[in-house]
């Protein structure tokens, strides 16, 4: 298994956020493989796949090599977040989410565990998350790892950061999640749908 990977959404009209893919590659190559050439995700996905429907793209990768697998993609159902405080540091995109599996078990069906740290939102177990407060949606600046969609999101403006914890979700009025795949208000629940737990054995 390469160390690595991205998650790429392919859907009729092709790839999306390929260069933010491109560089959030290239970024991995210049931490743990400088001098080395990165991958060229355009040159190697070509021909691009005719789908109907969305379609994740996996593109597994270390400097040796890649693997590249498609599958069509379901937004999964969530009707229920726990918060959960732990210090977890994930700032590539590791092939390796140990930890991640160990939480992910816990949960039942439609159940997402949210990361705090220090009190301070961070991400959810797939995704990063956005806040509304009935004019804006509002992403924390201490994420996890900085996805594609939401630099794409900030980029057009289409979502704000700002330091959110605890305390500051009465202030909201819906969570929602983003990444690669789920796009903004695409997955979205009430934020009473949202508890707040102090360990395992509240699952």
């Amino acid at each position: 298994m390469y160390p690595f990977f991205e998650t790429i959404c392919l859907e009729k009209d092709g790839f999306h956020l390929l260069a933010y893919h491109q560089k959030r590659l290239n970024d991995v190559f210049l931490k743990f493989y400088p001098g080395e050439k990165p991958w060229e995700l355009k040159k190697l996905l070509q021909p691009v796949p005719k789908v109907q429907t969305k379609t994740k793209c996996r593109f597994v990768y270390g400097k040796d090599g890649y693997q590249i697998f498609y599958e069509p993609y379901t937004l999964r159902r969530i009707e229920k977040v726990r918060i959960l405080e732990k210090d977890i540091s994930y700032p590539y995109k590791f092939t390796d989410r140990a930890e991640f599996e160990k939480y992910a078990s816990l949960c039942k069906d439609g159940e997402m565990v949210v990361f705090s740290r220090e009190g301070h939102i961070t991400d959810s177990l797939v995704s990063n998350v956005v806040f509304f407060d009935g004019k804006h949606w509002i992403t924390p600046t201490t994420y996890l790892l900085n996805g594609v969609k939401r630099q794409f999101y900030l980029e057009k403006h289409r979502i704000l950061e700002k330091e959110i914890t605890i305390q500051d979700m009465k202030s909201y009025t819906h969570i929602g999640f983003i990444n690669a795949m789920i796009d903004l208000e695409e997955l979205v629940l009430p934020i009473t749908a949202v508890e707040v737990i102090h360990g395992l054995e509240e699952f």
